[in-house]
């Protein structure tokens, strides 16, 4: 598909929270931090929740449909990652504790997201990606609930 990454379709944040979700990854032949002509936007990651919903049905009985709503979004850029180590990217967000849940990474390589920003940078940029740390921050308590 259009995206690097997308899952893994989990229930990671199955109480309300504030979450940060944290992708660890590296940048490889790009120019060194001070050298840099341009800050260019290379990658989006979007954290995104699948609801079930549910309508009644013409003629009776209840169809069921899934909502996809992106909860956060954040661009990474390349003076994040051109350090030619690993690197932290964080996110924060609210999560409400329902719903199925996933990571999505789409590229700004001219294929996925334009323009072609990794293009740019030339043929011997190259991206990876080791982990994603799921942590709460903070639990929601709600009075009197």
């Amino acid at each position: 598909g259009r995206s690097v990454i997308y899952g893994p379709y989990s229930t990671d944040f199955s109480e309300p929270a504030e979450y940060e979700v944290v992708l660890v990854m590296r940048g490889i032949g790009l120019p060194k931090p001070q050298e840099l002509q341009q800050d260019l936007i290379l990658l989006r990651l979007d954290i995104t929740r699948t609801t079930q919903r549910f309508f009644p049905a013409v003629g009776g009985g209840i169809v069921g449909f899934d909502t996809i709503t992106t909860v956060a979004r954040r661009y990474i850029r390349t003076s994040e990652v051109a350090r030619s180590r690993w690197c932290k990217i964080p996110i924060r967000f609210y999560a409400s504790g329902e719903g199925l849940w996933e990571y999505v990474i789409l590229a700004f390589d001219g294929v996925s997201e334009n323009p072609n920003n990794i293009g740019t940078l030339g043929d011997h940029v190259r991206l990876f990606f080791d982990r994603v740390i799921v942590r709460r921050r903070r639990k929601m308590v709600v009075p009197g609930g």
